[in-house]
């Protein structure tokens, strides 16, 4: 009986052995590199983030969504759209639709060039 036991022990322990010294080949172990500035944990400053904005009043957001006065969509700034439709492009040309040139949404000329093509509209 004490050797049977002593077997069973002895096999354990081999296992055991055995088993901390392989390493299954599908896991790869890879060095922790330790920065001082997770670059997930930071937030970006509001200037750093994209605006979408109304193409015919002030509004302004952080996510595409629709302007809540007139019902049309947000443009993002540093995007091509066209000031009758709203069609958007990702390089300056005409609106296919209506010929018109494509306008840069931008932060700082936005109001005025949607106030001169309204006047332009309106002769």
């Amino acid at each position: 009986m004490k050797n049977i036991i002593t077997a069973v022990v002895s096999i354990m322990m081999v296992a055991a052995v055995y088993g901390q010294a392989t390493v299954s080949p599908a896991v790869e172990v890879k060095p922790v590199v330790k920065t001082s500035v997770d670059s997930k944990s930071v937030t970006p400053l509001p200037s750093q983030l994209s605006r979408f904005y109304c193409t015919k009043c002030e509004f302004s957001a952080l996510k595409p969504g629709f302007c809540p006065t007139h019902k049309t969509s947000l443009i993002k700034v540093g995007t091509y759209f066209c000031p009758v439709c709203n069609m958007t492009n990702g390089k300056a040309g005409k609106c296919p639709t209506d010929n018109k040139e494509f306008l840069l949404m931008t932060d700082k000329v936005k109001k005025v060039e949607m106030k001169s093509t309204d006047k332009k509209a309106s002769n």
